[in-house]
C-alpha cells in the first residue's frame, strides 16, 4: 500500500477529463460507495467540474468529492460522493475537501443549503456531515428519502436526506472559511 505522510502537500483543484479513470478507480477502492461507470466520472469531471473537486498528492489523486446544484432547488448544493484513498484516511481530508468545495461554489454563486444522502449504516459519512455542520454552527436535518423498494430488485439500503443550512436562513456564502 502506498502511504502519504501527514505533511504531504495536498492540492485541491477542479477535475478534468484526464482524471476520470483515476476517479473511477478511487471509487472502486472506497467501499461502501456505489461505483458508477467510468463514463459518469468523466462527465462529472467535465460537465460538473465547477461543483466537483479532486485532492492530489504529487500527481496522484487521493480524494474526490462530486456534487451539483439541484435543478429543483437552485440554491442547494447536493454532494453526491466523497472518497478518500486508504493511504490518506484519518487525516481529515474529507472534511477539508468538503470545505474547499463549498468555498469554491460559494465564490461562484449563492448556496443556501448543502445536501446529501447517506445510508443508515454509513456511520463515517454521517459523522463527516454532522461534524461539518457543528464546526460551522449550522443546522442539520435528516429525513427519510429513498426506501429500499425504490431500487427495484437491486439490494440497496435506504438513503436518508441530510440538509445543512444556517438557522437564520442566510445562505452559506456568509460562512467564514
Amino acid at each position: 500500500m502506498e502511504t502519504h505522510p501527514q505533511n504531504s502537500k495536498v492540492v485541491f483543484r477542479s477535475p478534468n477529463l484526464e482524471d476520470g479513470a483515476a476517479i473511477h478507480q478511487l471509487i472502486m477502492d472506497s467501499p461502501p460507495l456505489d461505483v458508477n461507470s467510468s463514463y459518469l466520472y468523466m462527465l462529472q469531471a467535465t460537465h460538473f467540474a465547477d461543483t466537483c473537486l479532486v485532492a492530489e498528492v504529487g500527481q496522484r489523486i487521493v480524494g474526490f468529492v462530486s456534487g451539483y446544484m439541484r435543478p429543483d432547488d437552485k440554491d442547494s448544493l447536493f454532494v453526491w460522493q466523497i472518497a478518500v484513498s486508504e493511504s490518506m484516511r484519518g487525516q481529515g481530508l474529507a472534511q477539508k475537501m468538503l470545505k474547499a468545495l463549498l468555498k469554491n461554489v460559494c465564490e461562484q454563486q449563492s448556496v443556501g443549503k448543502l445536501c446529501c444522502t447517506i445510508s443508515p449504516t454509513n456511520l463515517a459519512s454521517q459523522s463527516l456531515f454532522k461534524r461539518f455542520a457543528a464546526n460551522y454552527e449550522l443546522d442539520i436535518r435528516v429525513e427519510d428519502f429513498i426506501e429500499p423498494n425504490h431500487f427495484g430488485n437491486a439490494q440497496h439500503e435506504a438513503e436518508q436526506l441530510y440538509t445543512i443550512s444556517q438557522s437564520n436562513n442566510d445562505n452559506l456564502n456568509s460562512i467564514q472559511f
